[in-house]
């Protein structure tokens, strides 16, 4: 007699090598395009059910992990599509620019998607609420951990696909981006478990997940300005935001950089020159100046003898 898990795999004829490889892939792109700056928040709802499922249907651990390889080898390739231009700019090979960029994608999400992927395989025969919400915890407790300290990353997490959401995003007042992470996170739990069976009990938990982010979505800013007082905003200050299109890839080049801090200041001398207001500070582009040949450029310098103060981000 086949446990119900096996029954449920094979529901379909979806249990096929193929068709996880598929499914993983399909998650880290999802994923990955519901980052900043695309605004499809919708899609960080949906995005990791393929996952899920293939994470289900997987015969053992050790497939489990390397579909987690794969899904944030895909991830990361979507976010950090720029780098591969980035190193060939400074003289970087075809093949150590892959290397690289597969090895930042792995270290950004890899510690966060594995655990939750080892979780997700162990609880596949659990139906209530309890276990949905202590994998969607889990996750986002991960997503904390591996934001602090020396080699933290707090970037491209899950709950950064709902930034472009008014409402959902209101969750962070109360536990920051992790608390956002395990909302999203609940939400794909329960549409997957209504998709691999959709018995009563399973259809009505994930309606009220997509109902709940839907309600927060339309109408959550409105709740957290009824419910409280929003922080008192500190005085403003007036910041010239200096953006001169540099393409990443020319950024990295040595040749180039004394070239471009030049072109930063040209934008930045007209943008003051155009304003009646006063600047408090200038904010120049990340990565301007990436050659330790150039630690105080002259541009800088003349612009240091200035009242203003400048950072490059």
């Amino acid at each position: 007699m086949p446990s119900r898990v096996e029954a449920e795999r094979s529901v379909g004829g979806f249990d096929t090598w193929l068709f996880r490889v598929v499914a993983v892939l399909t998650s880290g792109i999802l994923l990955g395009v519901a980052q900043p700056p695309i605004p499809l928040e919708w899609i960080g709802v949906f995005a990791l059910i393929p996952w899920i499922l293939a994470v289900w249907r997987a015969p053992g651990v050790g497939e489990v992990v390397a579909q987690s390889v794969l899904l944030v080898a895909a991830y990361g390739a979507v976010v950090i599509y720029w780098l591969p231009a980035a190193l060939l700019g400074v003289g970087a090979r075809p093949s150590p620019g892959v290397l690289t960029v597969l090895g930042a994608s792995l270290w950004a999400p890899l510690p966060i998607f594995l655990p939750a992927g080892i979780l997700l395989y162990f609880a596949r025969e659990r139906d209530d609420v309890v276990s949905l919400l202590a994998i969607a915890f889990a996750t986002a407790a991960l997503e904390w951990v591996h934001g602090h300290g020396v080699l933290g990353i707090p970037w491209a997490h899950l709950g950064h696909t709902q930034i472009d959401s008014e409402g959902v995003s209101q969750l962070a007042r109360l536990g920051g981006v992790p608390l956002v992470s395990m909302f999203v996170m609940s939400i794909n739990v329960a549409v997957a478990r209504s998709v691999l069976r959709m018995d009563q009990s399973r259809v009505r938990i994930a309606l009220a997940s997509l109902s709940a982010w839907a309600a927060l979505h339309f109408a959550g800013l409105s709740i957290a300005q009824w419910g409280g007082p929003i922080d008192p905003a500190p005085p403003s200050v007036q910041l010239l935001v200096v953006q001169p299109n540099i393409p990443r890839a020319e950024r990295w080049i040595p040749s180039l950089q004394s070239f471009n801090v030049e072109r930063a200041a040209w934008v930045m001398k007209a943008a003051l020159r155009n304003r009646q207001e006063t600047v408090n500070a200038v904010l120049w582009p990340e990565n301007l100046v990436t050659s330790r040949e150039i630690e105080r450029p002259l541009s800088v310098k003349r612009f240091s003898s200035r009242s203003t103060p400048w950072a490059c981000r």
